[in-house]
C-alpha cells in the first residue's frame, strides 16, 4: 500500500508555485539554505528530493553543480523544460526501480513531511527502499503559534518546533546532526497577522521582472540574518539534517 501525501482537493502548487517562483524572495531564500546544507552535509552525494512539486529546488542545485532528481506522487507539470528530465512526477517512490533508487546516498523532504499524517512511518519506508541513503535534509513550517487559515488550505497536520523534529528523528531511528529556524521576520509578520484577525493569502505571486532585483535583495537579507542569529531563535520554518544510522 503506498504511503500517499494528503493533498487537499485543489491545486495548491499553481497557487504557491506558479510560473517564475523561483525568484520570489521566500523561495530564493530557501533554495540558498538548502544548498549550503547540501554542501555541508552531502557535498559528493547524489541527492533525489521526495516531493518535488514542479521541481523548483532541483532547478536551483542543479544550477550550482549538484546531481539531483526529483519525484513526486502528484502529476505536477515542470516549472521549466530545464529540469523536465530530471523529475519524476504522477508516480510512486516505492514503485521505483531498485537499481534507480540505489544510486542515491541524500533524500530532501522540504515542506513535505507535514502533510503526511505518518510521517515517522514514511520516512522509515524511505529507509527501506533507498539502501544506500545515509543523508535526509527536511524543511518544515514551523511552530503552531503560526497555524493559520494557510496550513488549512495546504493540508498541513503539523507546524514543527524542536521537540516535535527531535521525536520525529527518534522515531524513525535517525540521527538528527544539525538543526535550526529560518525565516525569523516571517515568524514577526505571522505573529503579528494573526493578532490582528487577517487572514493568510493562500495565493503566492511571482515577482514581476522589475520586482526581481528586490526579491533577491529581500532574499540576501534573510541569507544573511540566518548566519548572524543562534539557531534556536523562532523563525517560520525549522530545518533539520538527518543521518541513517
Amino acid at each position: 500500500m503506498s504511503e500517499r501525501i494528503e493533498q487537499p482537493d485543489h491545486d495548491t502548487w499553481t497557487n504557491v508555485y506558479p510560473d517564475g517562483i523561483g525568484d520570489h524572495y521566500w523561495t530564493h531564500a530557501r533554495n540558498a539554505l538548502v544548498r549550503s546544507l547540501v554542501k555541508g552535509y552531502a557535498p559528493e552525494a547524489r541527492v533525489l528530493e521526495i516531493g518535488c512539486g514542479r521541481g523548483v529546488v532541483c532547478t536551483s542545485l542543479l544550477e550550482h553543480g549538484i546531481d539531483c532528481e526529483g519525484i513526486d506522487l502528484e502529476a505536477h507539470r515542470a516549472i521549466d523544460d530545464r529540469v523536465a528530465p530530471r523529475i519524476r512526477t504522477g508516480v510512486d517512490l516505492f514503485d521505483q526501480d531498485p537499481d534507480w533508487l540505489s544510486t542515491f546516498s541524500a533524500a530532501m523532504m522540504l515542506d513535505v513531511l507535514e502533510h503526511i499524517g505518518d510521517p515517522v512511518g514514511f520516512l522509515t519506508r524511505v529507509r527501506g527502499a533507498m539502501p544506500n541513503l545515509r543523508t535526509i535534509i527536511v524543511t518544515l513550517p514551523a511552530r503552531m503559534e503560526l497555524w493559520s487559515n494557510f496550513d488549512e488550505f495546504c493540508g498541513h497536520y503539523l507546524r514543527y518546533d524542536e521537540g516535535s523534529l527531535r521525536a520525529l528523528a527518534r522515531g524513525a531511528d535517525l540521527e538528527l546532526v544539525r538543526w535550526g529556524y529560518a525565516f525569523r521576520p516571517m515568524y514577526v509578520m505571522g505573529r503579528a497577522l494573526l493578532g490582528s484577525g487577517k487572514e493568510r493569502s493562500t495565493t503566492i505571486d511571482a515577482p514581476s521582472p522589475m520586482m526581481r532585483p528586490i526579491h533577491h535583495a529581500l532574499s540576501a537579507m534573510l541569507t544573511l540574518e540566518r548566519g548572524l542569529i543562534p539557531d534556536d531563535w523562532k523563525g517560520s520554518t525549522i530545518y533539520g539534517v538527518l543521518r541513517v544510522r
